[in-house]
């Protein structure tokens, strides 16, 4: 329990520093992809919505566009500046309904059944119980109430390694990081229809997007990589191995270079949609 706390503590953390430049710089992928999550769930005008580990708030104002006025609107994060920055945008926006709490996902605060639709977009894989949390959510949403969550996805018949682990297996020889293990499978379409129905969801359905997206330059996507959840790799990196972090980022330079199409970086992204209807 207290190594699940830390853990959680520093991922707060590290989003509490990218908050305020979260998909400032870049392709907004987060954005396209929070979108497609909300518009293929067929939420309803006056539904009762929470979006979990809303982020800056793709799925959150989709889903705002979407319910209209009526019905209650509810975004949660884990993270205080992009709870925040999210209740500023509602501002901007003239949002009135919206509320907006930092709260951890895998313990709601919420009563038995009092949303219509849940979701989660790219962020189960944060969580260090994926289970618990769609437990959770099952728990808060209402009878034929609908959860959608998306995951990334990995290409079967891709066995290339990622940008990251090339160059850090460059720099760091056999000491190559391993991401945490884990029991449940959340990037192949057959994992994440086992995972939903494992918490008594029905009527699962998984919808698969492939979509490139492109950097204009390796400054443009370091420094986007820099306000993500990557940030925290290149932290610890430069915590454990001061000395090696630039050759670090020129080995990450050297193999982006490998990704780039008419002088451009594309970035190959899979994403899984999974819905399921919450039924007694």
């Amino acid at each position: 329990m207290k190594k699940n706390y830390k853990r959680n503590e520093k991922l707060a953390s590290t989003f509490d520093l990218v908050a305020k430049d979260f998909e400032s710089i870049g392709p907004k992928y987060f954005t396209h992809f929070g979108h497609k999550l909300v518009e293929e769930s067929g939420l309803k005008e006056g539904q009762d919505v929470l979006d979990i580990a809303c982020g800056r708030g793709a799925s959150l104002f989709k889903s705002s566009e979407l319910k209209g006025l009526k019905g209650r609107l509810v975004g949660v994060d884990f993270s205080k500046e992009m709870i925040k920055n999210i209740r500023e945008t509602a501002s901007e926006k003239e949002i009135e309904d919206l509320e907006a709490y930092q709260m951890d996902a895998e313990k709601l605060l919420f009563d038995a059944e009092t949303f219509d639709c849940v979701y989660c977009g790219l962020s189960m894989h944060f969580f260090s119980s994926p289970r618990l949390s769609l437990e959770e959510m099952y728990r808060v949403l209402k009878e034929n109430g609908k959860v959608a969550i998306s995951t990334w996805g990995i290409k079967k018949e891709s066995g290339k390694k990622g940008v990251y682990e090339r160059a850090y297996e460059k720099i760091f020889s056999k000491r190559a990081t391993k991401g945490k293990s884990r029991e449940i499978d959340l990037s192949s379409v057959e994992g994440l229809k086992t995972f939903l129905t494992s918490v008594r969801f029905m009527d699962v359905r998984v919808v698969v997007e492939s979509k490139n997206f492109y950097y204009k330059s390796k400054e443009e996507w370091w420094t986007e990589q820099s306000n993500n959840a990557t940030r925290g790799f290149f932290e610890r990196i430069q915590t454990d191995h001061p000395d090696l972090f630039m050759a670090f980022k020129k080995a990450c330079f050297d193999e982006v270079e490998k990704e780039m199409v008419e002088g451009r970086i594309k970035f190959e992204a899979t994403v899984l949609y999974g819905y399921g209807i919450k039924s007694f």
